[in-house]
This record gives structure tokens, C-alpha cells and sequence, in this order.
């Protein structure tokens, strides 16, 4: 979204009621469904979306996606609460069937040029609270970040307050649940390092 209209609020409610409504399902197939206000989806024409799903249940929510990126068959983006922010950088490939779950005014922020294959899931929350005897709650939302140039593989899991720095790779059906150094390899439940100083090339 040009940043004129990010800027007028007028101009972007219609925007978002009009634009993201009636343009984007002739151009892409994606679907948006918003059970809010204010919600916001950037998406630039160089961007391939296939069956795209974005739903929000709440309210000033934002999801952003970079330039020349390539999201394949069913893939969805599912925000509740408000305040929450899904960031994907440029040129970024998504499999099919990679879904990201965000809540409670968090971020999820995935770098350029990274590459998620089929059946990643990204969670900053777990949908549910859980409470301590004492009715302190314990597992409250955090932030996801993918840096550059990263690789998930096949059904890996990223989960709320982890972080894979950039050049790295996860393997696969592994469950991501802290930091994962820079060029790195890392796999398991939990995942853990088992290579460092690696590069990688798409083809």
C-alpha cells in the first residue's frame, strides 16, 4: 500500500473495504474475512497469492506482504485480538498449506528470501490460557522473527518467542522453541544446532 493512503485514514478504510474486497479476488485468489475495524492487508502486484486465507477476529491488525513473493495453495493467516502484525519480507516462497496463528498484540516478522515448505506452522500464541494454582496465567503470547534467507522445512513448527536468525535452516518436522543461531542447521523436538557456519542455495 502506497504510503499516501497508509497515512489518510479515509483513504484507507477504503482501501481495506474496497480494495482488498473486489480487486484482490480478480487479481489473486485470496480471501479475506474480518470480523473487526481497522484491519489492514498490503499485498503489491508483484506478489503471486494461490488460495490465500487471511481472517481476523479483532480489531488495527496488520499483515504485510513484500515484493515478488510466491505463496502457493491454501496457506492462511489467522489473527486474533488486536494490535497484532504478520511482516513477510521480499521474494519469499510459501509452500502449500503453511498456516501462521498470531494473537494478543504480537509480531510475526519473516525476513526476505526465505523459504517455507509445505506444512510449516507458525504460532506467536496458543489460543488458549493457562493459569498457574495461584490464577497467574503462564503461557502468555510471544513474538515469532524469521531472519533472511531461511529455510523451514517440510512441517516444521515455529512456536511462540523463538527466533531463527538468518542464513539458517530447519529440518524437517522439527519444533522450533528458542533462538536458532545464524547459519545454522538445526532439527528435532525440540530442535537443536547440529551444524554451524553452513550456506545454502535454493537451486
Amino acid at each position: 500500500m502506497k504510503t499516501w493512503v497508509e497515512n489518510n485514514p479515509v483513504l484507507k478504510f477504503l482501501y481495506n473495504r474496497i480494495y482488498l474486497r473486489y480487486v484482490l479476488k480478480i487479481r489473486r485468489n485470496v480471501r479475506i474475512e474480518d470480523y473487526g475495524r481497522g484491519n489492514i492487508v498490503c499485498i503489491p502486484y508483484d506478489t503471486l497469492c494461490d488460495d490465500l486465507h487471511i481472517k481476523f477476529i479483532g480489531n488495527h491488525n496488520m499483515v504485510k506482504i513484500g515484493s515478488g513473493c510466491k505463496l502457493c495453495k491454501t496457506n492462511t493467516i489467522y489473527i486474533q485480538n488486536d494490535g497484532n502484525k504478520v511482516i513477510i519480507g521480499d521474494n519469499v516462497t510459501f509452500d502449500q498449506d503453511v498456516s501462521i496463528v498470531i494473537g494478543e498484540n504480537t509480531t510475526c516478522e519473516i525476513g526476505s528470501e526465505c523459504l517455507l515448505a509445505k506444512g510449516v506452522r507458525i504460532r506467536t500464541c496458543d489460543q488458549h490460557f493457562i493459569y498457574d494454582e495461584s490464577g497467574n496465567r503462564i503461557n502468555r503470547s510471544q513474538n515469532v522473527r524469521i531472519g533472511n534467507h531461511v529455510w523451514l522445512g517440510a512441517s516444521v513448527i515455529i512456536m511462540k518467542g523463538a527466533t531463527v536468525h538468518s542464513g539458517s535452516v530447519i529440518g524437517m518436522d522439527s519444533m522450533v522453541i528458542k533462538d536458532i543461531p545464524e547459519n545454522s542447521v538445526a532439527v528435532g523436538k525440540p530442535a537443536k544446532v547440529v551444524r554451524t557456519g553452513i550456506h545454502w542455495k535454493e537451486y
